[in-house]
């Protein structure tokens, strides 16, 4: 060894050096054959050290900025060469939730480090809690929290996981107390205050989480995680302009970050910021689920309009199943791109438009913007049975299983038979993929039919909505576009919803035909589907006026079942009076 060589201590010491080295060289030249080998040959080198030794490394590299990657190949194989060893287990539980915290093989490699020592590390218990968050396993994550608060009772990350574990429990207002605990004890806490704010929001407290999301913007500005509850927040308070803006937050979720990287970095598109659209292309895209792009196609001619005026041409990039439903409503001077949008000089999601079209009140029609071809709304007529004296209602009790709060939103299958029971309805389902549930519910004697085979894009879906008697939902495309045609729809929410349905309010200003039948308790929808049932019954039974046919679409009581049941017993009365007539 020279003067100038580092006097390494240990071989783990002289490993851990050369390793750091190695993978800053990797960040220049991430391609080199040569360097690769010479990792693969440091790997190897790893299986020499000691266990002690080769479990410090980890552990050393597991906080190092840069070495995660490192980490998690070095923790793997020392469970590969140290299976009954539970730290090394837990030391690769943990490496997989710093990379990804959602990672599946985490759970199995720290429940093999609990079986084998539940002491292996002090904050097994944390991660195992994180871990149980990922999966949807609350109550569980729960019990991780609070075996973790038995050995630490101080320990702020243990409180701030406690409150999402009690939040996804739809237990928002213990959720809250968490929140508030693991503040008191880490006031700089970077996770707990945001998972406060979403208990608060869920507890209806949604004035506590507005203040307490703005005072969190003014010390960490670009923390999209603090800004996108704040502008769904402001949204629902009507607070347009702040809420369109802040609500850009959303690109910093995966899924939305990868298309919004596509199409600025891949496609070379900029995003539009308000620069001259003379002579220039506005590309238009949807970016989220079809409710949402329901929700606000209703701007589209406005946007059009706005564009038009600048000097610009509008390019509109529209989902597949959308466009025959959307079409009316795209003016003729747009362009029209189906399931992409093709390269032009600016693009725009969507949503994104609120800001710079300024959607807000003046912009914002309740009323059907959207229609349903008249044949084939009578087709549906025709093929439901409409007039046989029964009410038909189009159900949705679900959506999106991959969307976040998908969960929450839908109803439980014991609820959803509870609501099938109801007397004298036929509920035709509109749940895509949910034809297996629907026949073992026919099997048990319910009144469902699955209408969703024959549901090829959203118009086929209007035309069933406004031919049903009613539309019976929860919060999913089928709430929007219900809304958007027109048709009679009772909306059941969950307890918080989306901000376009307020916050107490039975109606909302977006959608004229929506009654919002609302939770009373978080999670809770036995006095919600009691209530529809209700309804239901009341739509049947309520009287028609006296010796009136009634024809108005308009009258509250006026569905085709009640109409077709009116007429008939007025033409029968009729009939038997002119009988009596000429017996005389």
């Amino acid at each position: 060894m020279t003067q100038t060589e580092t006097p390494y201590v240990t071989q783990a010491e002289k490993f851990t050096d050369v390793v750091q080295a190695c993978v800053g060289v990797f960040a220049s030249h991430p391609d080199a054959a040569d360097l690769w080998q010479v990792f693969d040959d440091l790997t190897r080198a790893f299986d020499g050290l000691t266990e002690p030794d080769a479990l410090a490394t980890v552990a050393q590299f597991m906080d190092l900025p840069g070495m995660q990657s490192v980490t998690r190949t070095l923790a793997r194989r020392l469970t590969e060469r140290s299976g009954q060893n539970a730290r090394a287990h837990y030391l690769y539980g943990r490496s997989l939730l710093i990379i990804d915290r959602d990672s599946p093989e985490a759970g199995p490699a720290l429940e093999r480090a609990w079986k084998l020592d539940p002491h292996a590390d002090p904050l097994l218990p944390l991660c195992r809690a994180a871990s149980f968050i990922a999966q949807k396993r609350y109550v569980e994550a729960e019990q991780a929290c609070r075996t973790m608060l038995e050995r630490a009772p101080d320990n702020a990350d243990a409180y701030s996981n406690l409150a999402v574990a009690l939040r996804l429990q739809y237990r928002p207002d213990e959720a809250v107390i968490a929140g508030e605990t693991a503040l008191r004890i880490a006031p700089d806490h970077q996770h707990a205050p945001i998972n406060l704010a979403l208990a608060l929001i869920d507890s209806q407290r949604f004035e506590d989480a507005l203040s307490l999301l703005r005072a969190l913007i003014v010390d960490r500005p670009h923390d999209d995680r603090i800004r996108l509850p704040l502008g769904e927040l402001e949204l629902r308070f009507g607070m347009w302009e702040s809420g369109w803006a802040n609500l850009h937050a959303r690109f910093s979720l995966a899924g939305l970050r990868e298309q919004l990287a596509a199409r600025e970095q891949a496609c070379g598109v900029p995003h539009w910021r308000g620069e001259s659209l003379e002579g220039r292309t506005l590309g238009v895209w949807l970016e989220q689920g079809y409710g949402d792009a329901i929700l606000l196609i209703r701007f589209l001619p406005l946007i059009a309009e706005r564009v038009r005026a600048l000097g610009g041409k509008l390019v509109f990039g529209c989902f597949g199943p959308l466009v025959e439903l959307f079409r009316p409503l795209i003016p003729e001077d747009v362009e029209l791109n189906v399931d992409f949008l093709r390269a032009t000089d600016f693009h725009i999601p969507l949503m994104s438009c609120g800001a710079p079209f300024a959607f807000g009140n003046a912009t914002l029609p309740g009323h059907a913007y959207l229609r349903a071809d008249d044949q084939q709304v009578a087709r549906w007529r025709e093929r439901m049975g409409i007039g046989d004296g029964r009410l038909h209602v189009a159900l949705a009790w679900t959506g999106n299983p991959g969307q976040v709060r998908n969960d929450a939103r839908s109803l439980p299958m014991d609820q959803l038979e509870n609501l099938l029971a109801a007397r004298d309805v036929v509920f035709h389902s509109v749940n895509p993929s949910a034809g297996e549930v629907v026949a073992a519910l026919r099997e048990r004697g319910f009144d469902i039919i699955d209408a969703s085979p024959d549901l090829h894009d959203f118009s086929a879906t209007a035309a069933l909505l406004l031919a049903a008697d009613a539309v019976v939902t929860t919060c999913t495309s089928v709430a929007h576009l219900g809304g958007a045609v027109g048709a009679r729809t009772f909306l059941m929410l969950d307890r918080t919803g989306s901000f376009v349905w307020g916050t107490e309010e039975l109606r909302s200003p977006w959608y004229d035909s929506i009654h919002i039948v609302r939770q009373a308790r978080f999670g809770d929808w036995r006095d919600v589907v009691q209530r529809v049932r209700e309804t239901l019954a009341s739509m049947q039974d309520a009287p028609a006026p006296a010796g009136q046919i009634v024809e108005d679409a308009t009258d509250p009581r006026a569905t085709p079942a009640r109409i077709a049941r009116k007429n008939k017993a007025d033409k029968a009365s009729r009939k038997a009076g002119r009988s009596a007539r000429a017996h005389r």
